[in-house]
Parts: C-alpha cells; structure tokens; sequence
C-alpha cells in the first residue's frame, strides 16, 4: 500500500516572514529556481534543502538511510537518492506567496491608482507624471518605479553578495590562524618538553655523580677497614699459633718471657680495637643556598613569546633602489590600535624577485625595537617585487613593486672634456672634505696635471697648481 505526505498548516498572515522559508539546518533561503536549496519534504513531514540532505547523505556511514536533522528519526533512502524526495508544495506556494507581495508593496499614486509612478534616478524623486509636474527633460534619467526598486534590489544583491563574500574570506582567514595559532601551541609544547627533558637530564646527571661519590667513598672507607680487620686476623692467628705451642713448655723463664711479650701485644692490640675509619655517611640537602637558587632559576628558565603586532597597519619606506649598490628597507610595527610596538622577535617572511622573477638575498636585521631593516643588493634594473609578511600576513602595501634603475640619479654634475676651469681631461678620483666650515671637493685630474677644488654644490674655486701632485721617485 503506498503512502501519501499530507501538508497541512495555519498561518496567520500578518505572522508570515520569509523565517517560514528558510531551511533550519543551513540557514538558507529556500527556492523554487535554485538547485541546491530546492525544498524536500521527508516522510517525518519535515523540510530540508537537498544541498543539505546531500551533505548528510556523504557524512552518514550507511548509504541506505539517513537521520532527519530536526527530529533525528531514521529515514529510508528512496532508489533515487536524494533527488527522489517529493519537493514540499507548501513551502514552493509560500515562495510564491512571497514573490506576490513583493510586488503588491510597489506603491501606486493614490489618486491615480492605474498610473504607475516614475522614479528620478538625476533628482532621486518618485512621482505621479499626472499629479507632479516634474521636469522631465535629456538631461533627467526617469525609469519607472517598479524597475528602479528591481534595480535597487539587484544592487543590494551585489553588495550583500560582495559583503557575504568578504566575510566569507574575513572567516577563512581567521579560522586559518586559530589553526596556525593550535600548531604554534604543539610546537611550542613540544619545544618545552625538549628543553625540560634537557633539563631533566641535568638532574639526572648530579643525581648518579652523587651516587658514584657516595660509592666511591664507601669503598674507600671499607678497604681500609678490611686491611685492618685483616691485621687483626692475623694477629689473632698468631698468638693461637704461639699459644698452642706453649702450653707444653715447662720452663718458667721462657713462659715468663713469653707473658710479658703477650702483655705488650695486648697494649698494642688496643689500638687495634679501635677502626681506623668511621661509617659515617650522610647525604645533606639543604647545606648550602643551592636549591634556592635552583627554584629561583627555574622560575625564570623559558617564556611564552607573544607579540601584539598587527600585520595590516606595519609600513615599510624603501629607499630608491639602484642596480649594484645595497638598499634599505625600514619596517615599523604597530599593534592594533596603531601603538608603535617597542620590542622585536617578530617572525618577518620576506621575498624579493627581481624583473626575471629570481629571488634576490638580503639581510634582515631586528634592531629589537618594534623595527627592522632589510639590506639588499639587486643585480639588475627593472621592476622587482618584494612580499613582506608578519606571521605569514602582508604588511601594508605588500607586496610591492619598486623600479630599480641603472644609475644613481646625481644631486649635481660638473665639466667636460678640456683644460679650461670647468673642463677635465682624466678624472681619477673624487674627495669630500668636511674637516672645516667651508666644506669643499677635491677633484684629482692627472690628464691636466691638476686638483680641482669646488664648492660643496659644484662651482668651481681653484685649480692646485702641478707642483703639489709632481711626484719625484
């Protein structure tokens, strides 16, 4: 016998929203037009677009039967999978619904009502052509209303699209640095089991030299206990040997010799009473600071570094950059709020391509202030980019694009080839002297046999005469 779904439902219109229309497990507006978010009744009378069915379909481990989402009863597949779900009538005709009113909203002149208002897109005015005399001329855009308020709606689709698309990516990179933020935790756990392990091994070291002292004394302490225990078996054995002997000896003045012999042993045998070492050994603890300083060291043993820098609000001033010589790039952090940062540590990622697209080398530099500065030498002339990141995030302005030229452009130029005062014949070298208030420059000139002296900006002073470069060998 086969089952039929029956809708049925009471709304009262003034309660009618577009909540009713939006599918509760994605958030999403339903619709009639699109195939994702198409409407599917279940047989538990529930309603859920297929772009979600579809999705639990694919995390479910059975591919038969599916929970519904709202009321968690199980639910037989039919042969056609997902697609094969009757679509919810109810829901397509409040679709319908909705559409309808939204026309019905479009207002209407009420004193012609079979006029269609028009819209001043120049003025920005909504008029009856019949009761507002409004200048309509070439220079005026007039739509009627009903297209402007399509078009504004087509507008406001575009910039929610484009906002919905912008926090979609704000969303992307957020959840990619808590990622980054849980791996920089692992690593950083990881780093302080390796450092304590290190520290462990410390320990564990002072620990078995402690015990190797503490062998190593007692075997020192024990040998020369058994030499004297030896010492004294020996004497022992000595006088049960002698005594053995005497008992059968009948001569008294060997016996009374003998006795006295016995007398001074057993004066000397007192000393042997006495151990010549001690078994004292004790470990102390506490006998001195160390452990104190210990505790006190390793309050201070390791930091969580953290940085407060904000990637979108660092600048960089790179200075103009000519093939061949070194250029400098100077970075300034700031945090959130705009705050010049104070300390560095900062991990920067830096990339410099040349016009070829070959990475350049460079130099970075932390000056350990919230600034660093980044040297570097580029090869050729032409465009180069250069990609500055903090915490793999572009500063501002990254990545840049900077002309390296040929040449340095000169502050001034000076003479030609001749042998008049502005003229050179082989110019060799140039000197800068600052050593007095009256700075000069010092041109050497030996095709002329002279030194050109100039003003600090380029005019011509004074030739020094051949008698000052004349060399005699």
């Amino acid at each position: 016998m086969g089952s039929t779904l029956v809708e049925t439902i009471n709304i009262n219109a003034k309660d009618f929203t577009e909540h009713f229309l939006t599918c509760s497990t994605c958030i999403n507006q339903y619709s009639s037009d699109s195939h994702e978010h198409q409407p599917k009744l279940l047989p538990c009378s529930h309603t859920v677009c297929r772009q979600c069915l579809e999705h639990i379909v694919s995390s479910q481990p059975r591919s038969d039967a599916i929970k519904c989402p709202i009321c968690r009863e199980h639910i037989l597949l039919p042969r056609g999978g997902v697609t094969s779900f009757p679509p919810s009538f109810l829901v397509n005709q409040l679709l319908d619904l909705m559409v309808s009113q939204r026309r019905d909203v479009i207002p209407k002149c009420d004193s012609h009502t079979n006029e269609e208002l028009l819209f001043c897109e120049t003025c920005d005015k909504i008029f009856c052509q019949l009761c507002d005399q409004h200048q309509i001329s070439a220079e005026h855009t007039v739509v009627p209303f009903s297209l402007a308020i399509k078009r504004m709606n087509e507008i406001l689709s575009f910039k929610a699209s484009k906002t919905t698309s912008c926090l979609d990516h704000a969303l992307e990179l957020v959840n990619n640095e808590i990622h980054r933020l849980d791996s920089s935790m692992e690593k950083a756990a990881e780093a302080i089991d390796r450092s304590f392990n290190e520290i462990k091994s410390y320990v564990e070291n002072r620990r078995h030299n402690l015990l190797q002292s503490l062998k190593t004394t007692r075997d020192y302490k024990l040998k020369i206990l058994n030499d004297q225990l030896n010492v004294i078996l020996n004497e022992k054995s000595k006088i049960e040997i002698e005594c053995s002997a005497f008992q059968q000896a009948s001569d008294i003045h060997v016996l009374t010799q003998r006795i006295q012999e016995l007398n001074d042993r057993i004066e000397r045998m007192s000393l042997l009473g006495e151990p010549r070492e001690n078994s004292f050994m004790k470990f102390e603890f506490r006998h001195n600071h160390a452990l104190q300083d210990l505790a006190r060291s390793l309050n201070s043993v390791g930091r969580i570094r953290v940085s407060s820098t904000y990637p979108p609000l660092c600048r960089a001033k790179i200075e103009s950059p000519v093939a061949n010589l070194q250029c400098a790039i100077h970075i300034e952090t700031v945090d959130y709020n705009g705050n010049v940062r104070v300390d560095g540590g900062d991990p920067l990622t830096v990339n410099i391509w040349d016009s070829y697209g070959k990475l350049c080398e460079y130099d970075l530099y932390d000056k350990q202030s919230g600034s660093y500065t980044i040297i570097f030498r580029p090869l050729i002339s032409g465009n180069h980019k250069i990609d500055i990141r903090i915490f793999d995030r572009p500063i501002s302005g990254s990545p840049f694009i900077v002309d390296v030229t040929k040449h340095n452009n000169p502050l001034w130029s000076f003479g030609k080839r001749g042998r008049s005062e502005n003229e050179l014949s082989m110019p060799v070298s140039v000197i800068a002297d600052d050593r007095n208030e009256r700075e000069q420059v010092y041109i050497l000139d030996p095709g002329n046999s002279r030194i050109k002296c100039l003003t600090i900006d380029g005019k011509f002073i004074e030739h020094l005469g051949k008698k000052i470069i004349t060399c005699k060998y």
